[in-house]
This record gives structure tokens, C-alpha cells and sequence, in this order.
């Protein structure tokens, strides 16, 4: 359940960027930012046997101890959610919504070129499969039209004729 929640909050938050294309896109960042705190403080004082006060000394003494979670905590907040969501929003600005959330399918294949990469671990068949399965999938919906029948009528006429759809990507090139 707590899936399909999340999966359905990042379509709303994706379709409402689009309709606030008049605010920057590290505002529209900002205000998710905040949101997002609000809400954890709320969970927080919702959740038993937990305090505000306990998770903020926690949270300090992990940051005396650790650099290597300092580094971590910065990088999360920085690197994979600040950046990311701005970009995310300046995408909804100039793309249908459709096609910025399919390329959060391209997650998965970049993240095990990157392990591979970086930390030599072995890709095995499966996940090249995957990896080309995505890259194919993305590429037929952003790129390749689509045909489908339409019924044309024209006075006391109906013909049957194949029409072509292009994906919105193309259809905002083109015009």
C-alpha cells in the first residue's frame, strides 16, 4: 500500500508541476523541500514511542561521529534530491508529464552501468537484458509513432482510414 501511495503522490507532484510553470523550478524544489519536512515532523509526533527531541539528538550525535554520514547525508540532500527534483521540475515545464516520469525508468539501468563501473561488479545476463529491454522501451515511446484506425465522415460517407499519433515529444517538435 505504502507503494502505491508513493508511486501516486510522484504523479500528482509531476502533473501539478506542469500547471505551475510560472514559478522557477528551485522554488517549486523548495516548497516540495518543506512540504516534505512538515510531513516527517508529522510522522514523528504520530508514531509511538518517538519524539522530536529523540530523533534530532540521534540525528546530532550520528553527525559528531561519522563523516562518512555526513558525506552520505549531503550527498541524499544535495546530489539526489535537491538537483534532482529541480531538474524534474524544469522538465514538466518544456515536456508532457508522461515523458518526464517514464525517464525515472531509466534509473535502474543507469545505476548498474555506474556500479559496474565504479565498483566492478559483474552484470550479469539478466540485468543486461533488463537494461536493453528499458532502453528499447524508452526509445519506442518517445520516439516511434504509433498508427491507429479512425472513422472519418464526411456527409453521408464513413471510411475507415489508418492515421498516425505521434508521442507528445515529437508532437511539440514538430510544430
Amino acid at each position: 500500500i505504502i507503494m502505491i501511495v508513493q508511486v501516486a503522490c510522484f504523479a500528482t507532484m509531476t502533473m501539478m508541476q506542469r500547471q505551475l510553470k510560472k514559478y522557477p523550478p528551485l522554488t517549486l524544489t523548495s516548497w516540495l523541500f518543506c512540504i516534505g519536512a512538515i510531513a516527517n515532523i508529522l510522522v514523528v509526533l504520530i508514531m509511538p514511542g518517538t519524539s522530536i527531541w529523540a530523533v534530532a539528538m540521534k540525528s546530532i550525535h550520528a553527525l559528531r561521529e561519522s563523516k562518512t554520514f555526513v558525506f552520505g547525508l549531503a550527498y541524499a540532500v544535495v546530489g539526489m534530491s535537491a538537483i534532482t527534483y529541480t531538474i524534474l521540475s524544469y522538465g514538466s515545464r518544456h515536456l508532457e508529464s508522461s515523458v518526464v516520469t517514464l525517464f525515472a525508468a531509466a534509473q535502474p539501468p543507469i545505476t548498474v552501468a555506474m556500479e559496474a563501473v565504479l565498483f566492478t561488479t559483474p552484470v550479469g545476463i539478466k540485468k543486461q537484458v533488463g537494461m536493453v529491454l528499458v532502453v528499447v522501451g524508452m526509445y519506442y515511446f518517445t520516439m516511434k509513432s504509433t498508427t491507429c484506425s479512425v472513422e472519418v465522415q464526411l456527409g453521408n460517407v464513413n471510411e475507415k482510414k489508418q492515421a498516425r499519433i505521434l508521442p507528445p515529444v515529437l508532437q511539440e517538435k514538430r510544430s
